[in-house]
């Protein structure tokens, strides 16, 4: 599998003074088109829209020879690539330490059946607490 993402980010001072952009998550004014007074990215979404599907699946076309097919009149910066993984930073102790932040109403509208449970919706573990820890 290969895709690409390509995001408007209007960190210049002239960006900033633009209307809004559409959202892009299905407004249905929004077509795709961007803002008609950017011509920037009018260009980068032509330039990226000429992308065939066999450019991404083909090994011997690296990321970086297709930014630079792409946007080399503009200029190509790649920056060092960070992994990613699929690995959870809840712990007992985290949990708790929010838990200690509650009230002992929040405490008690969470107490259910005797116990506190909370579900870490990254990892999907799942946390006891007694509510008599957190006796304010």
């Amino acid at each position: 599998a290969g895709g690409m993402l390509m995001q408007f980010l209007p960190s210049a001072p002239e960006r900033s003074r633009m209307a809004d952009l559409p959202g892009g998550d299905g407004d249905e004014d929004d077509v795709g088109g961007g803002h008609p007074e950017d011509n920037a990215w009018q260009e980068a979404l032509a330039l990226f829209g000429t992308v065939e599907a066999d450019e991404l699946l083909d090994p011997s076309v690296g990321v970086e020879r297709l930014l630079y097919r792409l946007f080399h009149e503009q200029g190509v910066r790649v920056y060092q690539g960070v992994d990613v993984i699929d690995d959870c930073s809840c712990s007992r102790e985290k949990i708790k330490s929010i838990l200690d932040g509650f009230t002992a109403e929040e405490i008690a509208e969470s107490t259910e059946d005797g116990v506190i449970r909370v579900n870490c919706e990254f990892c999907a573990k799942e946390y006891l607490f007694d509510p008599q820890e957190f006796d304010s």
